[in-house]
């Protein structure tokens, strides 16, 4: 038995950008494919699986953001409140966000077999 699935479609989206991640896995049951003595082998089966997996980052890392303030601290000691006079105050970013951020991405491939012995009671 042969057995091909398709895994996982992703996209991700980032100013307009879609990124996909396929993966595909691969399994052959060869304990049935040939003639096998079944008293000492009952089951094999080879695997191997391959992905392109990726991840994101932290939120609000693409955009400049602006947090509303409700108090200020001057020179000499001298502090007050927003609003003040009537005006709201915000705080910027303390960096730029980076304009050119990708998403990460990563290849992960695997092999496996999977046997049974003496009729599947020990595996």
């Amino acid at each position: 038995m042969l057995l091909l699935e398709t895994i996982g479609l992703l996209l991700y989206l980032v100013n307009g950008n879609s990124y996909f991640y396929p993966s595909v896995a691969l399994s052959f049951v060869f304990s049935d494919a040939f003639n096998i003595d079944k008293s000492i082998l009952s089951y094999g089966k080879l695997r191997t699986n391959w992905a392109n997996v990726g991840g994101d980052t932290t939120p609000y890392q693409l955009d400049y953001l602006y947090y509303p303030q409700t108090s200020y601290y001057g020179q000499f000691n001298t502090a007050g409140t927003f609003p003040f006079n009537g005006q709201i105050a915000y705080s910027g970013p303390n960096s730029l966000p980076n304009a050119d951020l990708k998403p990460e991405n990563q290849l992960n491939k695997e092999i496996g077999i999977e046997l049974g012995f003496l009729k599947t009671e020990l595996k």
